[in-house]
C-alpha cells in the first residue's frame, strides 16, 4: 500500500466532518439527482469503501453498526488515526526521556546523589523528565489511545473486541494496573510500562506488524538449523576440553569446561576472536591448526551461510503464503464491495464518486480529489461505456495503488505573466533550459564543485595540520564559494520557472539536487552573517555534501538506473523492517537497563568497578558501552549488530554481575544478528532478483518486437 503526503491530504483534512456529512448525505439521500436509487442509504457506500480498503492493504476489518452515531465515531476514529499511531510512537519516545529506575534507588541515592549526572556512572546528558511530568505526559497520550479504541468500540459493536482491538484493549487494562501500582509503589519500583508502550506502537503499524509476522513465522523454519549449531558447537566444544587441558594456556583461556568452550567457539563463529582463540595453543603445537581449520572450515564457511540460505528460502515460502492470503482477502473485499455498489449488473460513475469521497477517511490511499476521481474512472473504464463492469472493478487496487498526476500545466510565472507566452526571449529561455546542453553544463559545474571541495579539505584529507595553509585555502576559495552557491540556487530557480514546481519536484534527482542546494545557501548565509556561531569550517562540510550531486552521473553508467530505481523501490518495505529491528532494539535495551542499569561505572565504591576495571572491557575503555540509559543502551544494541568485539562488550557485564549476562547478549545475537539481519539480506536479495527479472524481461520483449518490425 502507498502512504498519502501530508500535502496530498490536506484538502481533505480541511472539510470540515459536518459538511462532508450533509455533501454525502445530499448524494445518497437524492438531493443530487444522478444518486444511485441502490445508494440511498450510507451504509452501502461506507462499507463498499470498507471492504476496497481491505482489499487495498490486505487487512480483515470488522464492520460498523448501522447507525449514524456510529457512522460518524467511525470517521473521527479513522481521521484521526495517523495522529492516534504518532500518539503509539510518543510513548516509546518518552521512555528516552524517563530517569532510569536504578537512578533513584535509596542507596544510589545517598551514596551519590544524582548518579545519572555523575562522570562515575557514563550516561547520554539527558535532561530528564520530572516523574510528575512524565505521569502527565503519560496520561495524557494514554487518553489519546483509550478515545480511539473507544470510537472504534462504539462504531463496531460486539464485533469490536476481536483480533487486533482485543489486543489493544488488553495492552490498556494492563497499562492501567502497571500505573496504578507505580502510583502506590516507591519510585523505584519496577515498570512494566516500557513494553507495553512498544505493544501499542506495533498495534497501530500495520507495516511494522506485517514485518513482525513475517520474522516469528521464520522462527520454525530455522529452527532445525540451529539445533544442528547447537550440537555442533557442543561436539566441537567437547573436542576442545579433551584437546586443550584446564592445566594449558589454551584451556585455562578459552575452554574452561563445556560452557566455556561453547562461549569461545560461538564467538569463533562469527569470526570476531580469531585467531586470538588459537594462539596460546598454536604458538607452541602447530598442529593445533587442524582443529581451529576443520572447524572455522565447516561451521564459518559453510553451516552459517547454510542459515542464510535456510533463512532465505523460509523467507520466500513465508512471504509467498502471506501474499496468498492478501491476494484471498483482496478478492473477498472486492467482490463484497462490488455486490455492494452494483445495480443491474454494473456501477456507475456516480456511485465511484461517492465510493472515493468516502475512501477519502483512510489515510493510506492517496487523497482523490474530483479531477482525480474522474482520472481514476476514466482508467476504470476501459470500455468507456460510463459503466463499471465486474472485471474493470478488479482492477480498483491497483488503479488507486498508482501515483494520481495531473496533466501538465503551465508554470506559475506563465499563468501569472501571460505576456511571457508571447515573447520570443523567455521562448528562447525555455528551449535553452530545456536543451540538453544545459545539463552538461551543470554537469560540468559539478564536477568542478568536487574538485573545489577536495581542494578546500585537502589538509584533512592529508591530514598535514597546518593552520596556515588552511586560511589560505579558506581566503583563496570564499569568493569562488560564494559563486557558484549563486549559480546552483539560479539554476534551480530558472528550472522551476521553466517546469513549474509541481513538475520539478516530480523528479527524484531535482528533488535532491534542490535539497542540497537549498541547504548549502542557507548555512552560508547563517555563517557569514554576524551571530555568535560562526566556523567557515561547516561550509565546507555543506560543500563536501554538494558534490554528492555528481552521483546524478553515475546515471549515465549502464545498469546503473536499474539498481538505483531497484534501491529507491524497496525503501519503504526496508523501513518496515528496520522498525521491526528498532523494536526488537528497543525491547532489548529496556531490559538491558533494568536488569544491568548502574552496573558499568568508575565508582570506588561499587562492588564492580574492580572486576570490571581487570577485564578486557575496562582495559579497553569500553565504560560508555553501556545500560545506564535507554540510548546507551540502544548504543551497544547496535554494536553488538556489528558483530565485531562484541565479546568485548559482553565481558564487561560477565565481569559483573557473572556468565548469566551471556544468556542477554546470546539472545540479542540469534533474535536481531542472525534473524533480522539475515532477513533484510534475503529481503534485498529477493527484491533486486525480481527487479532485475522484469527489466530482462522488457529487454527481450523489446527486442522481439524490433525483431517483429523489421
Amino acid at each position: 500500500a502507498i502512504g498519502s503526503s501530508a500535502g496530498a491530504r490536506a484538502p481533505g483534512l480541511g472539510r470540515s466532518m459536518a459538511a462532508l456529512h450533509a455533501w454525502m448525505l445530499a448524494e445518497v439521500a437524492g438531493e443530487n439527482t444522478q444518486a444511485e436509487p441502490t445508494l440511498r442509504t450510507r451504509t452501502s457506500v461506507e462499507r463498499a469503501a470498507l471492504f476496497i480498503q481491505q482489499a487495498f492493504d490486505g487487512i480483515e476489518r470488522k464492520g460498523i453498526r448501522d447507525s449514524q452515531a456510529a457512522r460518524r465515531a467511525f470517521v473521527v476514529h479513522l481521521e484521526f488515526l495517523p495522529v492516534t499511531s504518532l500518539v503509539a510512537w510518543g510513548l516509546v519516545l518518552l521512555t528516552f526521556f524517563e530517569r532510569p529506575l536504578w537512578c533513584m534507588q535509596p542507596q544510589v541515592v545517598r551514596n551519590i546523589g544524582d548518579a545519572c549526572s555523575s562522570s562515575l556512572y557514563p550516561s547520554f546528558p539527558i535532561r530528564y523528565l520530572s516523574t510528575l511530568a512524565g505521569y502527565v505526559i503519560e496520561s495524557v497520550l494514554l487518553a489519546v489511545i483509550l478515545l480511539d479504541n473507544f470510537l472504534l468500540a462504539f462504531a463496531q459493536g460486539r464485533e469490536w473486541c476481536h483480533g487486533l482491538a482485543r489486543n489493544r484493549i488488553l495492552l490498556l487494562m494492563l497499562y492501567a494496573v502497571d500505573l496504578f501500582v507505580s502510583l502506590v509503589t516507591p519510585p523505584y519500583a519496577i515498570r512494566i510500562a516500557p513494553y507495553l508502550r512498544i505493544g501499542f506502537a506495533i498495534a497501530y503499524s500495520h507495516a511494522t506488524r506485517s514485518r513482525l509476522k513475517l520474522v516469528f513465522r521464520t522462527l520454525p523454519g530455522v529452527f532445525n538449523i540451529f539445533m544442528l549449531m547447537l550440537i555442533y558447537l557442543a561436539f566441537f566444544a567437547w573436542l576442545g576440553v579433551i584437546f586443550f587441558p584446564a592445566d594449558t594456556d589454551e584451556g585455562k583461556q578459552y575452554f574452561q569446561g563445556l560452557g566455556g568452550g561453547m562461549w569461545s567457539l560461538l564467538i569463533l563463529l562469527t569470526t570476531a576472536n580469531f585467531p586470538d582463540v588459537m594462539m596460546p595453543v598454536y604458538s607452541d603445537n602447530r598442529e593445533s591448526f587442524l582443529f581451529f581449520f576443520v572447524f572455522v572450515g565447516f561451521g564459518v564457511f559453510f553451516l552459517v551461510n547454510m542459515l542464510t540460505a535456510v533463512i532465505f528460502n523460509v523467507y520466500g515460502q513465508t512471504r509467498d503464503k502471506t501474499l496468498e492470503s492478501t491476494r484471498t482477502i483482496q478478492a473477498e473485499g472486492l467482490r463484497t464491495a462490488y455486490g455492494l455498489l452494483e445495480r443491474n449488473g454494473t456501477i456507475s460513475t456516480d456511485a465511484l464518486k461517492l465510493l472515493f469521497t468516502e475512501l477519502n477517511h483512510y489515510h493510506d490511499i492517496s487523497y482523490i480529489n474530483p479531477e482525480n476521481a474522474d482520472r481514476l474512472i476514466a482508467a476504470l473504464d476501459q470500455n468507456s461505456d460510463g459503466e463499471i463492469s465486474q472485471d474493470e472493478f478488479d482492477h480498483i487496487i491497483a488503479v488507486l495503488s498508482r501515483e494520481i498526476r495531473r496533466g501538465p500545466s503551465r508554470p506559475l510565472l506563465e499563468r501569472r505573466c501571460p505576456r511571457l507566452l508571447a515573447s520570443p526571449t523567455w521562448q528562447r529561455v525555455k528551449q535553452a533550459v530545456n536543451h540538453l546542453w544545459f545539463d552538461v553544463v551543470m554537469d560540468i559545474f559539478l564536477v568542478v564543485t568536487l574538485v573545489l571541495a577536495i581542494i578546500e579539505t585537502w589538509p584533512e584529507i592529508t591530514g598535514y595540520d597546518d593552520s596556515k595553509l588552511a586560511r589560505v585555502v579558506d581566503n583563496s576559495w570564499d569568493q569562488v564559494e560564494h559563486a557558484f552557491v549563486f549559480i546552483f540556487v539560479f539554476e534551480a530557480c530558472l528550472r522551476i520557472a521553466v517546469a513549474g514546481l509541481s513538475q520539478y519536484w516530480r523528479s527524484a534527482k531535482n528533488k535532491f539536487d534542490f535539497t542540497i542546494t537549498v541547504v548549502t545557501a542557507l548555512v552560508t548565509v547563517f555563517v557569514w552573517l554576524p551571530n555568535a556561531y560562526n566556523d567557515p569550517s561547516l561550509i565546507r562540510v555543506i560543500a563536501a555534501f554538494r558534490a554528492l550531486r555528481v552521483l546524478r552521473l553515475i546515471r549515465n553508467v549502464s545498469g546503473s538506473e536499474q539498481i538505483l530505481s531497484t534501491f529507491l523501490r524497496i525503501l519503504p518495505d526496508a523501513f518496515a523492517i528496520c522498525r521491526v529491528l528498532f523494536c526488537a532494539m528497543y525491547l532489548f535495551s529496556a531490559i538491558g537497563t533494568q536488569v544491568f542499569g548502574g552496573v558499568i561505572n568508575k565508582d570506588p565504591a561499587s562492588p564492580y568497578s574492580a572486576r570490571i576495571a581487570e577485564s578486557d572491557f575496562g582495559k579497553a575503555g569500553y565504560y560508555a558501552n553501556n545500560f545506564n540509559d535507554m540510548p546507551s543502551g540502544m548504543v551497544v544494541l547496535f554494536e553488538l549488530l556489528v558483530v565485531n568485539n562484541w565479546f568485548v562488550v559482553c565481558d564487561g557485564f560477565t565481569a559483573a554481575v557473572g556468565s548469566s549476562a551471556r544468556i542477554f547478549f546470546i539472545s540479542f545475537y540469534v533474535f536481531g544478528v542472525v534473524i533480522c539481519l539475515n532477513i533484510v539480506v534475503a529481503f534485498i536479495l529477493d527484491s533486486f532478483m525480481s527487479e532485475f527479472s522484469t527489466a530482462l524481461e522488457r529487454r527481450l520483449s523489446g527486442s522481439l518486437n524490433d525483431a517483429d518490425g523489421e
